[in-house]
């Protein structure tokens, strides 16, 4: 079956996994879901977590994974672990890009929820990005001391959200044909939002694939209840634009504000 290769990548908890299931649906096809995740690979994610790598920036490990997760066509791969080696990532799969970014203040109380803030993930994740020379050359010089977490997790996550924009920002001006979609974008008008980007794809929606499209938004519209898992694709998709307006306490989500607003990105840095 002949079809597009998509990379679907995303910070942990913007809705790629919503979003990589949707283009599955349209294009009727498989969906692997985080091929560098430590429980899946644990050697691919050693050699892909937070490291920076261009397009000739090669590993035989980072390969491997790779071109396992892309062994089929059509296929949609979502990650968001290697969220700095795209270019290779691209490369080696030979897909085309979707990038979804998520208001800053909506990730972090997402983080929030899932208990992810209480052991500080993003503070080592910060340190990891601070400690390669070539990533601060090619895209952060600017920001080397933004990078140096704190004591106040909901700023690193805010420092962290806002470092991978800054490179995304920089690599889509470099790759006029990768897409960047803001998830509250796609989640006011998901119909029309996938069909543009199945389009910029290169894969036009079926008759078929439109009816399954459909079929799946209506599915997986649904109020969350008391018991919802937070790793649901369930959620009231017209609900998630505001997320970022009332997701967290005001002082808190200045909290998170006041470390993107140390970098020049692209996404709006109010809530």
């Amino acid at each position: 079956m002949n079809g597009p290769r998509v990379l679907l990548a995303g910070m942990a908890r913007s809705g790629t996994t919503w979003a990589a299931a949707a283009l599955g649906a349209a294009l009727g096809c498989p969906q692997r879901m985080e091929p560098f995740h430590p429980d899946k690979d644990p050697d691919g994610h050693a050699v892909a977590s937070w490291r920076y790598r261009t397009v000739d920036d090669g590993d035989p490990e980072f390969d491997r994974v790779v071109q396992h997760a892309f062994a089929e066509t059509p296929v949609v791969v979502k990650d968001v672990h290697g969220l700095l080696a795209i270019e290779r990532t691209a490369a080696v799969a030979g897909a085309g890009v979707v990038l979804l970014t998520r208001h800053p203040v909506a990730v972090a109380a997402s983080w929030q929820r899932v208990g992810w803030l209480t052991d500080d993930l993003a503070g080592p994740c910060l340190e990891k990005l601070a400690a390669q020379p070539a990533l601060l050359d090619a895209h952060l010089a600017d920001y080397e001391a933004a990078l140096m977490p704190t004591e106040d997790p909901l700023h690193n996550v805010g420092a962290l959200w806002a470092a991978v924009q800054r490179v995304w920002d920089d690599q889509v001006r470099a790759h006029p044909d990768w897409t960047m979609i803001r998830h509250e974008d796609l989640c006011a008008a998901p119909k029309a939002g996938f069909t543009r980007l199945l389009d910029g794809l290169g894969a036009s929606i079926s008759e078929v694939g439109d009816v399954v499209l459909d079929q799946f938004l209506d599915h997986f519209d649904e109020e969350p209840g008391p018991d919802h898992d937070p790793f649901s694709i369930s959620r009231r998709t017209a609900a998630e634009p505001a997320k970022a307006e009332s997701a967290l306490d005001p002082a808190d989500a200045r909290r998170v504000l006041a470390a993107v607003e140390a970098f020049d990105v692209s996404a709006p840095t109010t809530a």
